[in-house]
């Protein structure tokens, strides 16, 4: 892909829109600002500038562009930001180095997905696909847009290299023998996609529940990290957006049974707790994001987790509160969707969710030692929340349920805000450069005429000394050689991306040619300076002759500084 391609795609872009999907922004100037989603901060320091379509933010040093914003916060590689972007704003972009090991991995998760779904219409899949329908309870509609499969017994997937079948993850070497096995025998497969709808991993269950372990699922790998992925999240995204509410589920029969019954904003983790990754995808997706966990105490706990792991990341969730014995699969398929419509309408809030799991409330029946140990937790709960407004409201929601005034919650809340704060006031990134360097560069990176800016052409070695600003300068030049015509943050290394964003951040507006001209003098008079510097420190030890050359060539450009 090229870089005219990739500037394309973040021209389309609405970087306040696509932010503003994670953090609340207000107007501020020409910018936006708001919350570093990135660090804990009580002021905002975090400005999103739709100008120069970059964020930046002043405490941690946190920035970039579209691109990097997806990669940094949602944990994206760079070519599946680009895609996400480009998906978005109905654009159709292609990666042409088909070298690209991943893209092999990808062609085998693809294969392979193709392989387990025709294997369950297969007369060996027979009693798999019996125990969808019979057992399950699963049409043949959710079967089919759930992708599922069915995997054989033995090997069969090996047409690749048991190198690539490793690497895919649908492979694994036995420690016996060393001879490499498919990882996915005599089970039911999910497949799991990312958010382009590609292959990138798979769950099996066997069909009886005395098999151990019950569940596999596909470890991490090049092209799949199973704490950013949410199983059938990308199916979910348009519904989550039209009802604006999501239901998180752990199972992957729980989701195929949301589906089966009509509840399309339904998304399910892969085998692991909650994730910020996964927390910012959700609360991105929808304002209200409900938990329907198992019903026994391993399922509720769980709940609580992953409801603390959304307010640190934005969200205001709530707990379905899932009978004893149930879980959404088991509940729907026994009571239906009214009786589930009614449990979802009874959800909690996170606070009085953690106060129910407590058993008697606080003045009734608790001890008062274990009520002030309690509402404590409710507080380390409420300070979890970056964004005030989430802060306070659940901070209220406290003061509601215990009857500790406000006033009285809010200092300690403010006691355990100061313990945890670190101090995040740095000079930023860019504080070690030459306030010369820092000019230039940001008169580079700010040009209008992209990497056509005369200065950049001007430059030499010598001009640009410090660490970070030869490192940025260095970049710049690798960008220009790829064949961009204009920086790339997202391309930048992530030190070097936060030196950059916070140069645009700070710089006020492009050069005039009156301006070019003043700093172009000035970065000849600073060789000059420095050539006159060396030539000095050569005069200790030179011979007579030497001395006179030396001497001479100093004179000549102390005369061409005052003309």
């Amino acid at each position: 892909m090229d870089g005219s391609t990739i500037e394309a795609v973040k021209n389309a872009t609405d970087i306040v829109a696509l932010i503003g999907n994670y953090v609340q922004l207000r107007k501020s100037g020409r910018s936006f600002k708001g919350l570093c989603p990135f660090h804990q901060e009580k002021t905002p320091s975090f400005h999103v500038s739709p100008e120069r379509q970059t964020y930046h933010c002043f405490g941690c040093g946190a920035g970039g562009d579209a691109i990097a914003f997806l990669m940094d916060y949602l944990n994206m590689s760079f070519r599946e930001a680009v895609e996400d972007l480009a998906e978005a704003c109905g654009m159709e972009v292609s990666f042409d180095d088909r070298s690209d090991r991943n893209d092999v991995l990808y062609e085998i998760m693809s294969r392979s997905a193709r392989f387990f779904r025709s294997n369950l219409r297969s007369p060996g899949g027979s009693r798999a696909l019996e125990y969808l329908r019979a057992a399950r309870k699963l049409s043949e509609s959710t079967i089919e847009a759930l992708g599922i499969g069915w995997a054989p017994a033995g090997s069969q997937l090996c047409e690749y290299s048991d190198s690539l079948l490793i690497d895919a993850g649908v492979g694994i070497r036995s420690e016996k023998t060393g001879r490499v096995y498919d990882r996915f025998r005599e089970r039911v497969i999910f497949p799991i996609r990312n958010r382009r709808g590609v292959p990138v991993s798979f769950g099996g269950r066997a069909l009886e529940d005395s098999v151990t372990p019950k569940y596999i699922n596909g470890p991490d790998t090049a092209v799949y990290s199973k704490g950013h992925v949410l199983f059938g999240f990308r199916e979910a995204r348009e519904a989550a957006r039209s009802a604006d509410m999501i239901i998180l589920v752990e199972g992957y029969f729980d989701l195929a049974r949301l589906i089966e019954c009509g509840y399309p904003a339904s998304v399910a983790t892969c085998g692991t707790a909650l994730t910020s990754s996964q927390a910012r995808q959700l609360s991105g997706a929808a304002a209200d994001v409900f938990v329907a966990y198992d019903g026994d105490e391993s399922g509720r706990n769980a709940a609580m987790r992953a409801a603390t792991t959304l307010i640190a990341e934005g969200a205001y969730p709530f707990v379905v509160p899932m009978e004893p014995g149930h879980d959404p699969d088991s509940f729907l398929l026994e009571r239906g969707n009214g009786a589930f419509d009614e449990l979802v309408g009874r959800s909690l809030d996170a606070v009085s969710y953690r106060m129910s799991l407590a058993g008697n409330a606080p003045g009734r029946g608790m001890r008062e030692s274990r009520e002030i140990e309690l509402v404590r937790e409710l507080i380390e709960l409420c300070a979890k929340a970056r964004e005030p407004i989430l802060r306070e409201a659940l901070l209220r929601k406290v003061s509601e349920k215990t009857g500790y005034t406000l006033e009285a919650l809010s200092e300690r809340l403010s006691s355990v805000g100061e313990s945890r704060r670190r101090d995040h006031r740095s000079r930023g990134p860019a504080s070690s450069m030459l306030p010369r360097e820092r000019t230039i560069l940001t008169a580079i990176l700010l040009s209008p005429m992209g990497f056509e800016e005369p200065l950049l052409s001007f430059l030499e070695d010598g001009d640009i000394t410090t660490k970070p600003a030869a490192s940025l300068l260095r970049e710049l030049l690798d960008q220009i050689r790829s064949g961009h015509a204009a920086p790339v943050l997202s391309e930048l290394t992530e030190e070097t991306r936060a030196v950059c964003a916070q140069l645009m951040a700070e710089g006020a507006s492009p050069l005039s040619e009156e301006d070019r001209l003043r700093m172009i003098d000035r970065i000849r008079a600073q060789r000059r300076s420095a050539r006159i510097e060396r030539l000095r420190s050569g005069l200790t030890g030179a011979g007579p002759e030497e001395r006179v050359a030396i001497l001479r060539e100093i004179d000549d450009l102390n005369r061409a500084a005052r003309e």
